[in-house]
């Protein structure tokens, strides 16, 4: 009774059109009539129909959406509290992180567990993001700007009964990409929330099917399930020795995107954790391979003074810090230790600050707009970012 209550409130800011866009994309069929409604029969249940009223400010109209979300829920198997609430964000994917277990029979959970899942489920988000943009087994640093502004913009809703569920939109329209660049009209946010959908059912069928091996094979030529994502979901799960993880998506009902063709539902049972761990383990690259990676940057500030030892010291500016290095600069074709770079300032080259993320560590004394090149394991490969550096490292 107090569940109709809740779905009566929800159901009076229901716009028509988005449960019409909801049964629409899902495959319902619309039916001819007269009058201010719409009408839409199930594709092979053909006497089960939905009629939707046209006029939000109809007194019945709340009772005629009631109607409506009831026979959703039927037809999906879901909570009507969790349709109606989905129905009030039509341009978000809902992803639904769900623990059960003897603990969160009553709807609870205990803090440092509940902290474990929204901070697993902030993790498995922003290593989905980033596969869209870098394939690769392994994210060192899940910090893109495309993975933080899609984070930035999901929002947390309100913990639903049934086990202990965390429940996360995430709005299509949250990252603005370049049409030219992905050559698709899909937004970045449904390919994040599609590829976690994809990684998480591929872990659970190799798993089930004793596959695990194959797929490990295919993830190598094609990276969609990363170690980050295995960390997520261990991290998920918590300390619970018994009990499963659920990830349920609802995507938004926008009718210019298709619907994703993967299932929306998986299930990871307790003894599935012990095997997701191992792949983890697999993918994340060992500490020799790191080590060796490399990128360039520019310096754009310099800062501190020229100490007795003719070096010059001082913190480092920028962003994020990052460990101890030693540079070098290159000068046109020559390159020299960044200690022993020229400091006349006619021995300079010009050069134009690199418009890229910031990032900071102590290192050799060095000069703005020199290119800088050391082994932080920043990502693979190479990459080219704008850097405010100063100081030398210790020892």
């Amino acid at each position: 009774m107090q569940d109709k209550a809740q779905i009566l409130q929800l159901a009076k800011h229901i716009f028509p059109t988005e449960v019409r866009n909801y049964a629409k994309i899902r495959g319902w069929e619309s039916v001819p009539v007269k009058g201010r409604l719409w009408v839409f029969r199930h594709s092979e249940q053909r006497l089960r129909q939905l009629v939707i009223p046209k006029d939000q400010e109809d007194d019945a109209y709340a009772e005629a959406i009631i109607e409506v979300i009831q026979r959703i829920a039927e037809d999906e198997k879901r909570n009507p509290l969790s349709v109606a609430s989905d129905l009030l964000m039509p341009n978000s994917d809902i992803l639904r992180f769900r623990v059960a277990g003897e603990d969160t029979m009553t709807g609870t959970l205990l803090l440092e567990d509940a902290h474990s899942l929204l901070e697993g489920a902030k993790r498995a988000i922003l290593s989905a993001a980033c596969s869209v943009v870098n394939k690769t087994t392994h994210h060192l640093r899940m910090s893109r700007s495309e993975a933080e502004e899609m984070l930035n913009a999901c929002k947390l809703g309100q913990t639903e009964y049934g086990s202990f569920v965390a429940k996360i939109a995430c709005p299509l329209d949250a990252v603005e990409t370049d049409t030219t660049l992905f050559e698709t009209d899909i937004p970045f946010v449904r390919k994040a929330t599609t590829l976690l959908a994809s990684a998480c059912s591929m872990m659970v069928e190799s798993i089930e099917n004793d596959t695990v091996g194959l797929l490990m094979e295919k993830n190598s030529q094609n990276p969609i399930i990363t170690s980050n994502l295995c960390d997520a979901l261990i991290r998920m799960h918590g300390s619970r020795d018994k009990g499963m993880l659920g990830l349920d998506i609802t995507w938004a009902s926008n009718p210019n995107i298709p619907l994703p063709e993967i299932s929306n539902r998986v299930v990871f049972r307790t003894e599935y954790f012990r095997t997701i761990e191992k792949i983890g383990k697999a993918l994340r690259p060992n500490k020799e391979a790191e080590e060796s990676q490399e990128f360039l940057g520019t310096v754009e500030t310099l800062n501190g003074d020229v100490g007795e030892d003719g070096r010059r010291d001082a913190p480092a500016a920028g962003g994020e810090a990052v460990p101890d290095f030693r540079g070098e600069v290159e000068e046109g074709e020559g390159r020299h230790e960044a200690g022993e770079a020229e400091e006349d300032e006619g021995d300079r080259p010009e050069a134009e600050p690199t418009p890229f993320p910031p990032f900071a560590g102590p290192c050799r004394r060095v000069f703005p707009g020199v290119p800088l090149r050391h082994g932080y394991p920043f990502g693979g490969g190479a990459t080219y970012v704008s850097a405010a550096l100063a100081g030398r490292p210790e020892g």
